[in-house]
């Protein structure tokens, strides 16, 4: 201005997304904790099996070893049994049927594990998320499904008022749809606990929220808006090179 000015700074708010929603998929709770008890449960009771009849079989056959006498320890047996329902298989072929018939019991039931658990992991990786009929905040106010849980001591709760101030009244169109039996934002402790009742839409800030959204993310499934719901997953599909492992897999 006047000649003497060579650059004007003026402040402007710059809005962006600091976060999109992602999902967090782990492998081992893609299976039920029940399922991995079970199975866990049969690997041991499978090993017991295995060394009880061994110790049958020597007892009622003398000079009776199979595998250099491996069987008849606990640890090896459950090596064994372990090995063989993960996909690798027996080291020898024993010549006793009834260790011949347990083996391929077990073979069988690690190779129908396995392939539920290809297949179950796959499909979690892969398949959409659950999503709510809400785009954004003018949904919410529009709609009238969900109550908006927002902080009123946030700077974002002005954005709802009339004269834009924390100490403001709520505008017309959001009156009786915030923080209407609400849990308390502020007390992060029990916050978690509390967030998977349905028919709440919280708005908080990233750095806020998400630490103690991870603490509940695996007991119920949220929306951030204003985020477009759009999750991108990734599958890594791991096949054995066994034969009878590709013939199942196809």
């Amino acid at each position: 201005m006047n000649g003497d000015t060579h650059a004007l700074l003026s402040a402007k708010a710059m809005y962006s997304y600091t976060s999109s929603y992602y999902t967090y998929s782990v492998p081992l709770t893609t299976i039920s904790h029940g399922l991995w008890l079970a199975s866990l449960i049969s690997v041991i009771c499978i090993a017991l099996s295995i060394m009880g009849i061994y110790r049958v079989k020597k007892l009622i056959y003398v000079n009776y070893k199979e595998f250099n006498d491996e069987l008849s320890t606990l640890s090896f047996n459950f090596l064994y049994v372990l090995g063989g329902m993960t996909g690798q298989g027996f080291e020898k072929i024993p010549t006793s049927w009834p260790f011949r018939l347990t083996i391929l019991s077990f073979l069988v039931m690690g190779m129908l594990l396995s392939c539920g658990f290809c297949s179950a992991l796959t499909s979690c990786l892969t398949s959409k998320g659950n999503s709510v009929p809400l785009a954004n905040l003018e949904d919410v106010a529009m709609k009238r499904t969900h109550t908006l849980c927002i902080r009123t001591d946030s700077s974002a709760y002005r954005y709802f008022t009339v004269d834009g101030s924390e100490e403001g009244d709520l505008q017309a169109i959001w009156k009786g749809l915030m923080n209407d039996d609400c849990p308390d934002m502020k007390d992060s402790a029990t916050l978690a606990s509390k967030l998977c009742r349905p028919g709440f839409v919280y708005l908080e800030a990233p750095a806020i929220f998400l630490p103690i959204y991870h603490k509940a993310e695996h007991n119920c499934h949220m929306i951030q808006l204003p985020d477009t719901y759009c999750p991108l997953k990734l599958a890594f599909l791991h096949a054995r090179v066994a034969q009878h492992r590709r013939l199942i897999d196809s």
